[in-house]
């Protein structure tokens, strides 16, 4: 009898067993493993390309931002420069408005004289006109008696005389500086062609420097005469100042001129200038 094979016949295959357990074991590690690496890698191109569009929409909104920022391309100076000429323009252009509305109800006086003497004249030419036919018609049924036509007189324009300038006409649209106050000496009347003002600054030169540079923003040219008296002239337009100190120390014919003038403060007159016409 044959004994039976020993070896490799004796596991059921020629070979004897393909795979062991720890084959198998390992083949599901791999497998994991290969489907973990998977999972990870898709997590990290989608974490990747997540990160790329916020990137890209941070420097969208950078690049829209600096864009705003860029609108007015123009240096500082050249802005700051624009800045500062605007209230020289403004001061002009108030100083012009105002110059025209003074001078235009001159304008309209004028244009109403010359329409009334327009009226006079058709009115003289119109009645010159009816006498000289009326008298022709009757010098042609008269014969020799006739009537002479009468001689044409001469027709003047009425001139319509302005009104008189006031101090306020003068100072209309002033900005007193350092609190000043009109107030009427006493002894004296109220008159709209003087008025008295009196501030609690004490140093005259200060107070004197303001009013001329106020003068001058409404249009004036200043001439000084002498150390406390100057003269404005704006076209036709004339007005004299003078600056008294210490105030509640002036004297006039009924004694102190400013009583309620509080110490040490400083008085300022201003007048139409007659003289100066």
């Amino acid at each position: 009898m044959r004994s039976a094979p020993v070896g490799p016949a004796s596991t059921g295959s020629l070979f004897g067993p393909l795979v062991s357990p720890a084959m198998q074991d390992l083949d599901q590690v791999i497998v994991y493993v290969f489907y973990v690496w998977i999972a990870a890698s898709l997590f990290w191109m989608l974490k990747t390309l997540l990160s790329n569009r916020r990137a890209r929409r941070r420097d969208d909104e950078l690049v829209d931002a600096d864009k705003d920022d860029n609108v007015d391309s123009r240096p500082m100076s050249a802005l700051d420069s624009e800045q500062s000429d605007q209230p020289e323009s403004k001061s002009k252009s108030g100083a012009d408005s105002e110059t025209a509305a003074k001078t235009a109800p001159n304008k309209v006086e004028t244009k109403s004289a010359k329409t009334e003497s327009d009226l006079v004249i058709a009115e003289g030419a119109t009645t010159e006109a009816a006498t000289t036919e009326a008298a022709t018609k009757k010098a042609q049924r008269g014969g020799a008696h006739s009537v002479p036509a009468p001689a044409a007189e001469a027709v003047t324009e009425r001139a319509v005389p302005a009104g008189p300038t006031t101090i306020a006409d003068l100072l209309s649209g002033i900005r007193l500086p350092f609190d000043l106050l009109p107030m009427v000496p006493n002894g004296e009347e109220a008159s709209d062609q003087r008025v008295s003002l009196v501030s609690a600054e004490e140093q005259p030169e200060v107070l004197g420097a303001a009013i001329a540079d106020e003068l001058e923003r409404l249009g004036y040219s200043i001439k000084t005469l002498a150390t406390d008296q100057a003269r404005a002239n704006r076209g036709a337009q004339r007005l004299a100042l003078r600056i008294f100190p210490e105030a509640p120390d002036l004297i006039n014919e009924t004694g102190k001129r400013f009583p309620d003038a509080p110490e040490g403060s400083v008085a300022i007159d201003l007048w139409v200038d007659r003289d100066a016409t």
